[in-house]
């Protein structure tokens, strides 16, 4: 299933729920049309995607968490309610992704 996949069926499993899942491209401009949404197509993800856009990667690297090496893949979670912030390096799949949300909601 691959990680995108644990969390198109994360997003799935709570549609009903207040949690929404966000998958941000950091592919540069120039393969938004030719890469990214033929990519999104294809798998027919129903998660929304969004395209960093940024001035610099050391800059957006820096926004998202000071610590974070810039390695992909990276999740950040965030439940404003109770004032959550927490930045994951590295891959994730649907398990982890659902004990976190049981964690943090």
């Amino acid at each position: 299933m691959g990680e995108l996949g644990g969390f198109e069926r994360f997003q799935l499993a709570h549609l009903h729920q207040p949690v929404k899942v966000l998958l941000v491209s950091m592919d540069f401009q120039n393969k938004l049309q030719s890469a990214v949404i033929p990519f999104v197509k294809k798998h027919r993800y129903k998660s929304q995607f969004l395209f960093a856009s940024r001035k610099g990667d050391q800059e957006f690297i820096d926004g998202v968490d000071k610590d974070w090496s810039g390695a992909l893949p990276a999740t950040l979670i965030a439940n404003a309610r109770r004032s959550i912030r927490q930045f994951h390096e590295g891959e994730l799949n649907y398990q982890e992704l659902e004990k976190l949300y049981q964690t943090n909601k």
